[in-house]
């Protein structure tokens, strides 16, 4: 029947023959098309995403990575179209890299303010070969920042989006432990006579530097810490003292802490440095004053630099 026929035809069946006197005779009856049923349009593949991490991350980290994967869910009908993968970093978290076999990838700068963590590049993959029933795109390998200031659990959230006509979006989440680290900072007090801020007197006065040593970060430290100074000409170490906390020598002008010390969240520890000043030092010097390890965020540690004025 072609495809523009009308609603209703008119059949016409003629009968003659066998020695009857009336001649052929014929039969006409209306019949009703009937259009033939649309071919069914199959659903793609439903299509489902996982994001996977390996450990606990740590504040500082600049390379842990999310490992997200993409699967078919359907047990009989492989994906059409476009596949798209957006992931979204939470605040505290930046995107590195983002790479699979088979994906296109890019990092993109966020377009416009809005949330927390509107900063961090949009993290984004896509691919249009279909994926068979059942069946996983090979994973995508998501690098990560995380900030100094990372809170101890974050949630990573990915989405997919494709893979047919109209597919539905699916996100999937990632709870995330953040190891928290401690943060050394490092200031110098000078003061001549017991008087603060004055300036060094020549010869063997009463001249010192009051060292602290402060963790700022959010969790105690581990392992040793060592403080170490740098004289400048004209100036030289008569004494080192650190209290409980501390072993030190004068010799070296280096102090660690002692055996099973561990400065806390907030804590502040002096350290006293005695000076003597040549006569023939100059009016300003500047002392460098390094503190290192305990485990703290970032491997340089902390410097501080005073300048110190001389009469």
């Amino acid at each position: 029947m072609a495809a523009n026929a009308p609603a209703t035809v008119t059949q016409k069946v003629t009968v003659s023959g066998g020695g009857e006197r009336r001649g052929a005779r014929t039969i006409s009856a209306p019949t009703p098309v009937v259009a033939a049923p649309a071919a069914a349009t199959l659903p793609a593949g439903q299509l489902a995403v996982a994001s996977a991490h390996a450990g606990a991350f740590a504040q500082g980290d600049g390379a842990d990575r999310y490992t997200l994967t993409v699967r078919n869910t359907s047990a009989t009908r492989a994906s059409q179209g476009t596949v798209t993968v957006v992931d979204t970093l939470p605040a505290g978290m930046s995107a590195v890299r983002m790479t699979g076999e088979g994906w296109s990838c890019s990092l993109q700068p966020a377009a416009l303010p809005g949330p927390l963590n509107s900063s961090s590049p949009l993290a984004t993959c896509g691919r249009s070969d279909p994926l068979a029933a059942g069946a996983a795109y090979p994973p995508i390998t998501l690098t990560a920042a995380v900030e100094d200031g990372a809170q101890p659990s974050l949630t990573n959230a990915v989405t997919v989006l494709g893979g047919g006509p109209a597919p539905a979006a699916m996100t999937a989440t990632d709870q995330t432990a953040v190891r928290q680290r401690p943060d050394l900072g490092v200031t110098v007090l000078q003061s001549a006579g017991g008087v603060p801020y004055a300036p060094f007197a020549r010869g063997a006065g009463a001249n010192q530097y009051t060292i602290t040593v402060a963790n700022a970060g959010f969790a105690a430290t581990s392992g040793q810490v060592t403080l170490a100074v740098e004289l400048p000409g004209g100036l030289s170490a008569r004494s080192l003292s650190g209290g409980a906390d501390w072993a030190c020598s004068t010799a070296t002008v280096t102090c660690v802490t002692r055996p099973g010390v561990s400065l806390a969240v907030a804590a502040r520890s002096p350290v006293t440095l005695g000076v003597g000043v040549a006569g023939d030092a100059p009016r300003s010097v500047v002392p460098l004053v390094h503190v290192s390890g305990g485990g703290e965020i970032g491997p340089a540690g902390d410097w501080a630099a005073p300048v110190t004025s001389i009469r």
